[in-house]
């Protein structure tokens, strides 16, 4: 079942909306990314894409 999961996340691999907290990743990106994390078959590299608000613009994102 885990197996299945995490490939699952790994192949929609997209957080949406993933700081709705203002305090970092939200637990459901926390989990999605300990999913694609927990991988038998690594994947080099591992990418994740972020789907962002507009007005939080483009740049590197920092902890404040």
């Amino acid at each position: 079942m885990f197996a299945q999961a995490a490939a699952g996340a790994r192949a929609d691999s997209t957080l949406m909306d993933p700081i709705s907290t203002g305090h970092g990743i939200n637990s459901l990106g926390r989990a999605k990314l300990a999913l694609m994390l927990r991988s038998e078959e690594p994947i080099d590299p591992l990418i994740v894409y972020l789907d962002l608000p507009a007005q939080m613009g483009t740049g590197p994102l920092t902890r404040q």
